[in-house]
C-alpha cells in the first residue's frame, strides 16, 4: 500500500487508466495545429491532413493579413480526427515542428483565463475598472 494515495501500487510503476480512455473523452472532430509555417496556405494544409481522412474545413487564423502560426483543422469523424492527431503531433511541415491537439470550444472552462486589461474576468481588467 501506498501511504500517500491509499491505493495499492502498480508494480510497473504505471497508472491503470488507460490513455485511450483520456483521448477519447477530450477527442472532437476538430484539430487545433500550432507552430505552423507563416508561408503555408489553407490548400496545402488541407492536401497535407487529408491523408489522415476526409478533411471538412480548414482554417488559417491571421491578425492584419499575417499568419499567427496555427490553424483549426476540421475532420468528418471524430475517429479520424484522433488518427490525424496521433500520427501528426510533432511532426514537420517544411522546417516547422507543428503540434497538434484537439480543438475546445470558446467559453469551455478548460482554456486559459484572458489577461489583457480589455478582457473582462482578467485581474489587469478588475484592477482598472472596480469588481464587475
Amino acid at each position: 500500500m501506498n501511504d500517500t494515495e491509499g491505493k495499492p501500487e502498480n508494480a510497473g510503476g504505471s497508472n491503470t487508466t488507460t490513455k485511450k480512455s483520456i483521448v477519447s473523452a477530450q477527442a472532437t472532430s476538430r484539430l487545433i495545429v500550432k507552430n505552423i509555417p507563416r508561408h503555408i496556405t489553407e490548400d496545402r494544409l488541407r492536401k497535407h491532413f487529408a491523408s489522415k481522412g476526409i478533411v471538412t474545413d480548414c482554417k488559417v487564423m491571421k491578425k492584419h493579413e499575417k499568419s499567427r502560426l496555427f490553424c483549426f483543422i476540421g475532420y468528418k469523424t471524430e475517429q479520424e480526427a484522433v488518427t490525424a492527431k496521433k500520427f501528426f503531433h510533432n511532426s514537420f511541415i517544411d522546417t516547422s515542428r507543428i503540434m497538434v491537439d484537439f480543438a475546445k470550444p470558446q467559453g469551455d472552462p478548460d482554456l486559459p483565463r484572458a489577461w489583457s486589461k480589455h478582457s473582462k474576468g482578467s485581474s489587469a481588467y478588475a484592477a482598472l475598472n472596480g469588481k464587475d
